[in-house]
């Protein structure tokens, strides 16, 4: 009987250890996966970033040209 107890205790342990190693590999893949989503959104701002840039020169580009060209033909 009293081995049998001692069997079942180690079971327990392997069981508990088991049990404490798939949280510490939860808490390594979520660690992981939030740092792919910081990249992303790093990534995705800058893309907005850019092309916000983009859409801004385009707009006032043309303006500034035009402007220029209207003041060289002024006089």
């Amino acid at each position: 009987m009293a081995t049998l107890q001692r069997i079942n205790q180690a079971l327990l342990i392997e069981l508990r250890s088991q049990q404490e190693t798939n949280q510490i590999l939860q808490g390594q893949a979520l660690q992981q996966i939030v740092g792919q989503k910081v990249q992303q959104d790093n990534l995705k701002a800058l893309f907005q970033t850019g092309n916000s840039y983009q859409q801004n020169f385009d707009y006032i580009a043309p303006q500034q040209s035009n402007a220029g060209t209207q003041w060289a033909f002024h006089y």
